[in-house]
């Protein structure tokens, strides 16, 4: 990843999270903004921009301050009040910009979107070769609101002939320990081709039989991988 610009606009007393927008908005070499917002001075602005740049590229923020101690500390070293967190949490989803709850969770998004293309829906298709991995995956994609659909009876069909004995393939697919790279590869390609599945979530955890993190190529779909 690499970084077009980066401003600390401090006070924001000459420059703005608008006016940075603007500038992104402008020129052509970014592809992904970052923005840290504690307050808005026009709201209404904020979101008018945001949601123009939103339709280039993606748009992702940290929400800092959403404790009562967070708060006194962003008003202590700014100009203005911090908005509350349930007012910038719906101008984010109204303006279309992605709000993460912590930098851990910020740098992930931004990796997945600066190497990945956003997926054309919400449904997921979880894949591992650890059965307990994959029920927490899709668990918690249900708790963020992604589907996780049965995979088609022709995608199934392909993946019992390709998969070891005992593999699951209705979504999640559990590979079983016993998959070789070669089989898993082929196995996100035939899942990533299945028309009811927009995003593929691959978790893998190495084992006496197979390290697959080479395995963990992209495919015709957004591809995040998680290695245990």
């Amino acid at each position: 990843m690499g970084v077009s610009s980066f401003a600390s606009v401090g006070d924001k007393y000459d420059v703005s999270a608008n006016d940075m927008l603007m500038w992104w908005e402008s020129e052509e070499t970014t592809r992904l903004g970052i923005l840290h917002v504690e307050s808005f001075g026009h709201p209404r602005k904020f979101a008018g921009a945001a949601r123009r740049v939103a339709a280039r590229m993606p748009l992702l923020t940290v929400l800092a301050g959403r404790s009562a101690p967070g708060t006194r500390a962003a008003a202590s070293h700014t100009a203005a009040a911090a908005t509350p967190e349930i007012t910038r949490r719906a101008l984010f989803e109204q303006a279309g910009i992605v709000a993460t709850d912590d930098l851990g969770e910020l740098v992930d998004a931004a990796a997945l979107l600066a190497t990945q293309p956003a997926p054309g829906g919400p449904r997921v298709a979880v894949v591992s070769n650890a059965g307990g991995a994959g029920v927490l995956a899709a668990d918690a994609c249900a708790d963020a609101g992604l589907p996780v659909p049965l995979l088609d009876e022709e995608t199934q069909a392909r993946l019992a002939r390709l998969l070891p004995d005992g593999a699951a393939t209705a979504n999640p697919v559990d590979t079983t320990a016993a998959v070789s790279a070669d089989a898993f590869r082929e196995a996100l390609d035939v899942i990533a081709a299945d028309a009811s599945v927009d995003a593929v979530l691959a978790l893998v955890a190495p084992t006496a039989l197979a390290d697959l993190r080479d395995a963990l190529g992209g495919t015709a779909k957004p591809t995040a991988a998680v290695v245990l």
